[in-house]
């Protein structure tokens, strides 16, 4: 027996999640989208938000004088809050830890190497240059530039590798 309230997914022939759906007494909210590339690495993810209103006080232009309004400021809707590029002519050396940097990308997986990435509608944003590779094709010097809510910032990450025996 169903619950009033369940969610569905959906995915692609890839396995990969495309959509997930709230069902609730008889109506349904797409509440998650990803887009994928033809690797099979997420380029856009979309999520659903709930209408934000907020009380602003207005001057009434007759009178003077000001009144408390509900004001809507973002209809609801499904929204991006994450895009993604990557460089093709590396695998991802990352692994999961993207999630680290962005937590929009927690629980997905990545084929190639992250090239740039923003949340959506923010000042969030990053891109990262692969130099200096070793014998393996693993890069050892990373270069990275972005900007945060507050502040920006530049840098290079030196990386040296262990060889797991197996």
């Amino acid at each position: 027996v169903k619950d009033e309230t369940y969610l569905t997914f959906v995915y692609n022939a890839n396995g990969l999640l495309e959509e997930v759906t709230e069902h609730e007494e008889g109506s349904e909210q797409v509440q998650l989208e990803v887009k994928y590339d033809n690797e099979g690495n997420p380029t856009e993810i979309l999520k659903y938000f709930d209408e934000v209103i907020e009380n602003k006080w207005i001057v009434d232009p007759n009178t003077g004088v000001y009144n408390g309004q509900d004001v809507v400021v973002a209809e609801a809707g499904i929204y991006s809050i994450a895009k993604l590029e990557y460089n093709y002519t590396m695998k991802n050396f990352f692994g999961n830890t993207l999630s680290g940097l962005m937590p929009e990308l927690y629980g997905f997986n990545f084929n190639n190497a992250l090239k740039r990435a923003c949340a959506s509608n923010t000042v969030i944003a990053g891109s990262i240059e692969y130099k200096d590779f070793n014998d393996g094709g693993y890069p050892e010097t990373m270069e990275f530039i972005g900007s945060a809510e507050d502040e920006s910032y530049a840098g290079q990450i030196k990386v040296s590798y262990l060889k797991i025996e197996e």
